[in-house]
């Protein structure tokens, strides 16, 4: 799974939390019986071991990641897990170098209701003319 994250902030919940989550928390997430070196991933304070924020030749972990050495690399090879594709490492290099902000999953965040674009009748009707425009496309005539 890659996100829209080329065009927007890296987002913790968004782009980072499902790739630890589908790639790392076998291993190194909630589940004792199946930890292994007791890190745990899932836990910022236990992550920030191996993550030093906006610095790439500290981080162990993206060390791992990028690692030509299949005794030295995450995910493992024989761990039967997809590894990570370059877009996916690119998502986690860019967080790294960007001080690695932490966060809760999306629905743990309080709410905040976005500022409306200006120029539609209606919300909706502006957000989607926002996002055309971004895109370089226009509404369909009206039927």
């Amino acid at each position: 799974m890659v996100s829209s994250a080329s065009s927007d902030e890296i987002s913790f919940a968004r782009d980072v939390l499902p790739l630890l989550s589908d790639r790392c928390f076998h291993c190194h997430g909630p589940d004792e019986e199946n930890r292994k070196s007791g890190l745990r991933l899932d836990v910022e304070e236990s992550a920030k071991e191996v993550i030093t924020p906006g610095d790439l030749d500290d981080s162990d972990v993206w060390h791992r990641i990028i690692s030509d050495d299949e005794g030295e690399l995450m995910p493992p090879p024989d761990s039967h897990r997809k590894p990570l594709t370059e877009p996916e490492r690119e998502i986690i290099r860019k967080w790294i170098e960007g001080g690695a902000k932490w966060g809760k999953h999306w629905s743990f965040e309080k709410i905040e209701r976005p500022e409306v674009p200006a120029g539609e009748k209606h919300p909706i009707d502006a957000f989607v003319s926002q996002r055309l425009t971004k895109e370089g496309l226009k509404f369909a005539p009206a039927a």
